[in-house]
């Protein structure tokens, strides 16, 4: 009965790069939802106290919101 390989190694440096590319992937996705969470406070800001009571807001919970908004909770 022969023997055959299924499984081949990862070739060298791999698992490096793939750590390497998954590291930058984080960093961007933080970068994007950062942007995304400022530009909706800057959105918000600008709403009157009145339209912001209409979306059941208050001025104190725009960043909260904002960053919640944005994480997708």
């Amino acid at each position: 009965m022969a023997y055959f390989q299924t499984a081949k190694p990862a070739p060298f440096g791999a698992i490096t790069v793939h750590t390497a590319i998954a590291m930058i992937d984080r960093g961007v996705r933080s970068l994007k939802t950062w942007v995304v969470a400022q530009r909706t406070q800057s959105e918000l800001r600008q709403l009157s106290d009145h339209q912001l009571a209409d979306l059941g807001l208050s001025r104190g919970m725009i960043e909260d919101f904002s960053s919640a908004f944005s994480a997708g909770r």
